[in-house]
């Protein structure tokens, strides 16, 4: 299998390292979600509600960090 790509638009995120000691992922999203709202963005869901970058190696939320990423517009 050969690597593919994906052409996306230039977007903003709002972005927040998840570690396995922060608690409840939801609960860190809601976190981002108000501030969001406190800061006077919006979320704009228009291409993709939010997005989760992985390190090398992940193996589940409880052992490993990830970016946890809203889509502002």
């Amino acid at each position: 299998m050969h690597p593919g790509f994906v052409d996306l638009p230039a977007m903003r995120f709002v972005t927040a390292l998840h570690h396995p000691d922060s608690g409840d992922v939801f609960a860190h999203y809601q976190r981002m979600f108000d501030w969001i709202a406190a800061e006077g963005h919006a979320v704009d869901t228009a291409l993709l509600h939010y997005r989760e970058e992985y390190d090398p190696g992940f193996v589940s939320l409880s052992l490993s960090s990830l970016r946890l990423m809203v889509p502002i517009g």
